[in-house]
């Protein structure tokens, strides 16, 4: 779907990150000294997602589209920075890191739980009544493309450097992607959706 490539390029970027996440999250705890089971992150991750669907179905209902998925960009933003952080805060301490990590974790599942259903609503409002399903093929496209993606550059990356400057490569593509909704997807999304 034509209209929907703006938002695909979008959450492409944004699914790089994540694809990281979720691939290399245990990894990375081990680089950097966490001996706290890393199954944790995931289930403070999962419960983030639970909690952000008390509220942003609600807020998307309403037509505030845009400015859901803009919250959780922020969101996520702050928390890929966080991640990276961890790297360096070891030193610091390892126990207050261990906390941060699973507040991240948290934040994330609130963030991107709060984006998943608005990034969809995005794609099907933009599409007629007959196109919906290819609105929805696009979305998960983007989606699915972008955490293969970050599958093979979180690797990478890590091999080259660590995985805390992976993880900083993804929080600069968080940015990106923020700034390019900002400037792109929203007003296109205004200006072109159906309902």
């Amino acid at each position: 779907m034509l209209k929907g490539i703006p938002a695909g390029f979008s959450l492409l970027l944004l699914s790089i990150p994540y694809g990281m996440t979720t691939n290399y999250v245990a990894m990375y705890a081990k680089q950097i000294g966490i001996q706290a089971s890393t199954g944790f992150f995931f289930t403070f991750m999962a419960l983030g997602m639970a909690v952000s669907r008390l509220f942003s179905g609600r807020l998307v209902d309403r037509g505030m589209v845009t400015q859901v998925i803009e919250a959780g960009l922020y969101l996520v933003c702050f928390c890929f920075f966080g991640l990276s952080s961890c790297g360096w805060l070891t030193t610091w301490s390892l126990q207050w890191t261990t906390y941060f990590l699973f507040t991240i974790a948290l934040l994330l599942g609130i963030g991107f739980g709060t984006m998943f259903p608005a990034y969809n609503t995005l794609f099907v409002n933009l599409a007629p009544n007959n196109q919906r399903g290819t609105a929805t093929s696009t979305y998960l496209t983007s989606w699915d493309v972008g955490i293969g993606a970050g599958m093979l550059l979180g690797g990478y990356i890590a091999e080259i450097a660590t995985f805390k400057m992976a993880y900083l490569f993804g929080a600069a593509l968080t940015v990106i992607s923020l700034f390019y909704f900002r400037s792109k997807v929203a007003p296109h999304f205004h200006r072109h959706k159906l309902r």
